[in-house]
């Protein structure tokens, strides 16, 4: 087992089983990780992402996967989609809002998803769609947001 995926593997242990001081030793963790600087690595940091966990260890996660460029970030993150949708609907939700947030990464986001299948862009339409619903304040934005992927 590589180095990278056994900090990843304490990460989730840590973060299932919510031992106490669990969150300083998170953060400890995603430090070490986001360090290396290696885009490969936010797949699997996406991968712990849960809609039960603590809304804290989980904003950690956020703010550590939006250290990197926002290409990688952005590719990791349309990579992992339909998965993330599935099984973290509210921070996929959460991560795309703050996409939106962000004029560089929502720029990014647009232009690769240009490029991506049918399929996905169905998943992000779907994605997007759901947060106008949830948060009717966002629907311009997401309508705006939606005309440029289109």
């Amino acid at each position: 087992m590589s180095v990278m995926k056994a900090k990843i593997d304490y990460l989730s242990r840590l973060l299932h089983e919510r031992p106490a001081g669990y969150l300083d030793k998170v953060d400890a963790g995603l430090t070490e990780i986001v360090a290396q600087k290696s885009p490969a690595e936010i797949d699997d940091l996406l991968s712990l992402l849960n809609d039960f966990g603590e809304d804290e260890a989980m904003f950690m996660i956020v703010h550590t996967i939006e250290r990197w460029e926002d290409h990688a970030y952005c590719m990791a993150l349309q990579t992992d989609l339909e998965r993330l949708w599935k099984t973290a609907p509210r921070w996929t939700q959460i991560l795309h809002i703050r996409v939106m947030n962000s004029p560089n990464a929502s720029d990014e986001y647009i232009r690769l998803m240009k490029q991506n299948s049918i399929s996905a862009r169905q998943v992000a339409r779907d994605i997007f769609v759901s947060i106008g619903k949830k948060w009717p304040k966002l629907v311009e934005k997401v309508n705006m947001f939606l005309a440029k992927v289109e």
